[in-house]
């Protein structure tokens, strides 16, 4: 059986966008899995109604006012992704899963704040300072493998570049076509199909050659930290008040990569030379990597309250409003091709930049702590997060516009909602100096999963048309994902005599397992070397991922 696969020798044409602006991304962008100082990281960052540690103030500025000293802290440590995952080549039967630990150096937390007593005055104290905290980690790292004799990533390329002439590809499939991935067969219709492929005797499908060896990876890196700056009072015996101005700003990190080999010695593959003549080679393997870069910076306020309405307990609350990030984003696609004759290998990359805005969720935080005479307590938050708010838009001359994110907009509008947390943590002072803590934390999801007037379930997947539009479709009734993360934390600190103090800390997170299709434009009805159509088939990966962190606060108290 021969293939006709023309070498991939037109230049780039146009390049469509191949960023991130969809709901996912949006809602990992406004996630929040809290950094802070030692201490607080031990208590389940359930702060709100405790303050006085630099770790507190960005759940509630009113927390910079209850210390009656000034404070520098510096908290370096380590976080360590620990992921496992299963690969399914046709999107079934998972094989055996594969472990990976990566870690990395951070500085979740720098801070100094300033405390100044006004006796005589109904105004008691006034506190300023500069915090800068850790709010989100985006770090993970997975890999997954397995054999394939069905489907191919070049193959999905292929399908998805049917009818569209060469010189019209864009983005991906253009890195595909020009590094020799696929190629077409039939130039009156534009029908394509990958260099792993066979085509029929008569023509009429073309299928896999032999089995492939497939490899999935995924790196993400980068964090999410916030600069405060802080002013705080209290005001009477009993009554703390604050404001923040919050300048976030992340660094958002990730390289996918997919590899495909022969499994076997012999795998034939023909290809028209430029003289039009057939050769005839052997395929090895074919590679496609997607790079990502975010940087992003933004500004938001916030404001809370810490009452003592009785000896021991504590009330706070703090909200955060919503924050205007200007991001910048550019991403490449680099695709490889090898073979046994080696002058048909091709490798092509293609990429672009994009400059776009977002706004993230509003943020309501609840705190009540009970403290036993400074020899224990045990504080409990809660946070709700409204991620519906989160809107895309293009930064133009004229300000914002909403336009092109219409269809991406509608979904975070529907398909988000309420995100609920809860936070508890408790302390213990065995000896002055030394306190022993531990503390727990759970965050749902708030992606929303509906069911349309003709009983279909709809998820932000499937809401937008490949134009980007929403589908003519009627939303009824709604539940939310039921996935949620949990974390564990444990601590010790150390007050000396002087001024100097250690915290350490200790963090398991187990975030809800996952599942990624690797083919980016999903899968396609494959056809076996017998001609049977198999029907819609699609590799995927279930992901679990936990966060180990390690945190070491060394402070000094003036």
């Amino acid at each position: 059986m021969k293939r006709k696969l023309l070498s991939a020798l037109s230049a780039l044409a146009c390049i469509l966008p191949a960023g991130a602006q969809d709901m996912y991304y949006a809602k990992e962008l406004g996630a929040s899995h809290y950094y802070g100082t030692a201490r607080s990281v031990s208590l389940g960052n359930a702060m709100t109604a405790l303050g006085g540690d630099p770790g507190a103030v960005g759940l509630n500025p009113a927390g910079s006012a209850v210390a009656s000293y000034s404070v520098f802290t510096l908290t370096p440590g380590v976080v360590i992704s620990a992921t496992s995952s299963a690969y399914a080549p046709n999107g079934t039967l998972y094989e055996d899963a594969q472990s990976y630990v990566k870690p990395r150096m951070a500085l979740p937390n720098i801070a100094l704040g300033l405390n100044f007593d006004k006796t005589g005055s109904f105004v008691r104290r006034v506190s300023f300072g500069f915090y800068a905290n850790t709010v989100h980690s985006f770090q993970s790292y997975t890999t997954a493998s397995g054999r394939n004799d069905l489907t191919s990533y070049a193959a999905m390329l292929a399908a998805a570049s049917n009818g569209i002439a060469p010189g019209n590809l864009g983005g991906i499939r253009s890195a595909g076509y020009n590094a020799n991935m696929f190629g077409y067969y039939d130039a009156a219709a534009w029908k394509y199909m990958a260099s792993n492929e066979s085509l029929s005797e008569d023509g009429s499908y073309h299928y896999l050659t032999a089995p492939i060896d497939q490899r999935s990876w995924h790196d993400t890196y980068g964090t999410h930290s916030d600069i405060l700056l802080n002013l705080g009072f209290q005001l009477g015996s009993g009554l703390y008040v604050g404001a923040n101005v919050g300048f976030p700003s992340y660094r958002y990190r990730r390289e996918d990569s997919f590899f495909e080999s022969a499994a076997t010695d012999v795998f034939p593959v023909s290809f028209v030379d430029e003289q039009g003549g057939v050769v005839t080679t052997n395929y090895k393997g074919s590679s496609m990597e997607y790079r990502l870069n975010t940087d992003a910076t933004g500004i938001y306020a916030k404001l809370g309250f810490i009452w003592l309405p009785a000896a021991g307990l504590r009330i706070g609350a703090a909200v955060q409003t919503p924050a205007a990030l200007r991001i910048s984003e550019s991403w490449r696609f680099v695709a490889g091709s090898d073979y046994a004759d080696r002058k048909f290998n091709g490798g092509f990359e293609n990429g672009d930049s994009y400059d776009y805005s977002l706004r993230t969720p509003w943020l309501l935080d609840f705190g009540l702590a009970y403290t036993f005479g400074g020899v224990a307590l045990v504080s409990v938050d809660y946070e709700w997060k409204d991620y519906s708010v989160m809107r895309y838009a293009e930064r133009t001359s004229r300000g914002t516009d909403y336009t092109a994110f219409y269809g991406v907009n509608e979904t975070n509008r529907l398909f988000c909602g309420a995100s609920h947390s809860l936070r508890v943590g408790t302390e213990i002072r065995p000896l002055p100096m030394l306190a022993l803590r531990a503390g727990f934390s759970l965050v749902t999801d708030p992606e929303k999963i509906w069911t349309a007037s003709d009983g279909q379930t709809y998820t932000a997947d499937d809401y937008l048309d490949a134009d980007g539009k929403p589908l003519p479709v009627i939303l009824k009734t709604y539940k939310y994902k039921e996935a949620a993360t949990y974390a564990w934390s444990l601590g010790v600190g150390y007050s000396s005599p002087g001024s100097f103090f250690l915290d350490a800390a200790v963090r398991l997170a187990c975030f809800p397992q996952e599942y990624f299709a690797p083919y980016y434009y999903g899968g396609y009805e494959a056809v076996d070397g017998t001609g049977r159509n198999c029907g819609y088939v699609m590799p995927m990966e279930r992901i679990g991922r936990r966060l180990w962190d390690v945190l070491l606060t060394f402070g000094w108290r003036f």
